[in-house]
């Protein structure tokens, strides 16, 4: 199989075989493992590519990042600087599969046992703007209509979307009422208050009726396979502290130059832990007066909230295979079918409303032809709280 190849701009030393990531930047981590390292075609960034500040002049550029990179781009800080972000980690699928003796034995690897869990997806809908209720009515007739089968042929999955009652009428005919959860939309611009009332409503819907041992929120924008996403997630154990999952991003602080990391909001995974502790600390750390952009403020209130310890009290971790590019107008879809097993793919990000019905029937027109062991060591990082 061809495969046309990433130039890393700076790299962390990796002490495992390490080759550079598909070009269509399928991310994912697993811990240092020398046994896995080996059978993996991966590589580890730790990228500071591009550094400026609101107050420097319009060519005070530092380490331009390449206009090929597009797992890179541009972040605010709630300091006022912008940052060059880029995701942390890369592995691809490689043609070669795990044997059984490779994969330890059984469908979750070297993860731990499969256990029945509950996995529950909440998606905020923005229906009063025409373009946003575009994405809310693809995502309903493509993957979440999938979805729902999935959900009432287990049980152990549900789905639910939050929508402004004004603007309930606009989904009533592709949503059913059991997966609507009424709120009144935010109309506040602000990235910091954005995901500050978006975390209110989650607290509020699990506290009231909705009991779950892993939460999942896509962006509208997202195409996710849920039957992947929550095969894995089956493997995982979601008790332990406060956990946040997806593909993690690195940039260096404009104002400390150190290297720091988010989850990006393509699709955040968590334990249920972390729901409530989330808020609680976007409370004391005033998310809501943040102007950065919502996930790197999420990530700003940890890190100040536990400072040093924040890896230990609130960890982040690597999970799925995904194709990610934030930029939709660099031929999104197009990466996507040339990618030899786009069915193997927990989700994709950035979809145009226009391209899911195609990505739909791409990625649904056959099964993964991979174990789920195959996936798990693939896709999802080792976890070890410390």
């Amino acid at each position: 199989m061809p495969l046309r190849y990433l130039t890393p701009v700076a790299t962390a030393v990796v002490f495992c075989i390490v080759l550079a990531a598909h070009s269509s930047f399928i991310e994912g981590q697993e811990a240092p493992d020398d046994a896995v390292c080996a059978l993996q075609t991966r590589s580890l960034e730790l990228v500071a590519q591009y550094v400026t500040t609101d107050n420097a002049t319009s060519d005070a550029v530092i380490h331009q990042a390449p206009a090929s990179d597009q797992a890179g781009y541009e972040v605010h800080t709630s300091k006022g600087g912008r940052a060059w972000a880029t995701m942390r980690s890369n592995f691809s699928l490689s043609e070669q599969l795990l044997t059984s003796q490779q994969s330890h034995g059984h469908r979750c690897g070297s993860h731990r046992p499969m256990k029945t869990l509950k996995v529950c997806l909440f998606l905020f809908t923005a229906l009063q703007d025409e373009a946003y209720r575009r994405r809310t009515l693809a995502v309903a007739q493509t993957w979440a209509a999938s979805a729902r089968n999935l959900s009432q042929a287990t049980g152990s999955f549900s789905m639910h979307f939050f929508v402004d009652p004004k603007y309930r009428h606009f989904v009533e005919s592709v949503l059913p009422s059991s997966e609507i959860i009424e709120r009144e939309q935010s109309h506040d611009n602000a990235s910091g208050m954005l995901y500050y009332t978006r975390l209110k409503s989650l607290n509020s819907a699990l506290q009231q009726s909705t009991s779950c041992d892993w939460v999942i929120v896509p962006e509208d924008d997202a195409y996710m396979n849920v039957p992947l996403v929550t095969s894995k997630l089956a493997c995982l154990d979601s008790a332990g502290p406060p956990r946040l999952m997806g593909s993690l991003y690195t940039y260096a602080d404009p104002s400390t130059g150190e290297l720091e990391s988010f989850v990006h909001g393509s699709t955040w995974i968590m334990n249920a832990a972390a729901v409530p502790a989330l808020l609680q600390v976007a409370q004391k750390q005033h998310l809501a007066q943040r102007q950065s952009w919502g996930d790197v403020a999420v990530a700003e209130c940890l890190r100040e909230e536990y400072m040093e310890n924040r890896e230990q009290a609130f960890p982040f971790q690597e999970f799925g295979c995904r194709i990610i590019d934030n930029n939709p107008l660099t031929g999104t879809l197009s990466k996507i079918q040339a990618f030899p097993e786009p069915e193997c793919i927990d989700w994709f990000h950035k979809v145009l409303p226009e391209n899911m019905a195609k990505l739909h029937e791409t990625v649904s027109r056959r099964p993964c032809q991979r174990s789920s062991a195959d996936l798990m060591e693939r896709c999802v990082a080792k976890f070890a709280p410390l």
